[in-house]
């Protein structure tokens, strides 16, 4: 039911980290962790593989025409597809729900896409699973009985800085 509950959500286009959350809060970190990374490998297929259907393609193409700023973003992907799909997965500016179909008009295999998002998409997973364990303290949280310790806070900046890090380079890489 997960596995069809993420897929609808990328068909659909809507967000996936609620779902994240929630497996977090019902299975906790580590099971949570692969179950809904396994979700995601499974549900970030579909709209990848529906721009390739012959009948569905050609309109595809018609939206890929219309959005000529993403052609130098193509052309990078279709250059360093595994480099960039990882990079494009990581970044926050495209959720991954319309990754996916954008990244369905490129040339690049299914099994370079699929191994390249799950390497892209996994601390993003963590991080909402991880959020979806933390739901049963959040009373503490507020009331500031729980601390972050100094592992969480440097694995928070070193999160960021690779995030600005992957932007600049799928930014200079696409121009």
């Amino acid at each position: 039911m997960l596995f069809a509950c993420e897929a609808a959500c990328f068909l659909l286009l809507l967000p996936i980290s609620p779902l994240h959350v929630g497996i977090g809060f019902l299975w906790g970190a580590w099971y949570g962790c692969l179950l809904a990374w396994a979700c995601y490998a499974v549900g970030c297929v579909p709209p990848f593989l529906l721009t390739r259907v012959p009948c569905l393609t050609e309109r595809f193409k018609i939206l890929r025409r219309r959005a000529e700023l993403l052609d130098g973003v193509f052309l990078a992907v279709e250059t360093e597809p595994f480099k960039l799909i990882v990079c494009l997965r990581l970044s926050p500016l495209l959720p991954s729900t319309l990754n996916s179909y954008l990244l369905g008009l490129t040339n690049v295999p299914l099994k370079t896409y699929l191994l390249a998002s799950l390497v892209g998409s996994l601390p993003n997973v963590g991080a909402y699973v991880y959020l979806g364990t933390l739901l049963d303290s959040l009373a503490d949280i507020a009331a500031g009985r729980v601390q972050r310790s100094p592992l969480s806070m440097a694995l928070l900046i070193t999160g960021l800085v690779a995030t600005v890090a992957m932007l600049a380079y799928v930014s200079r890489v696409a121009t």
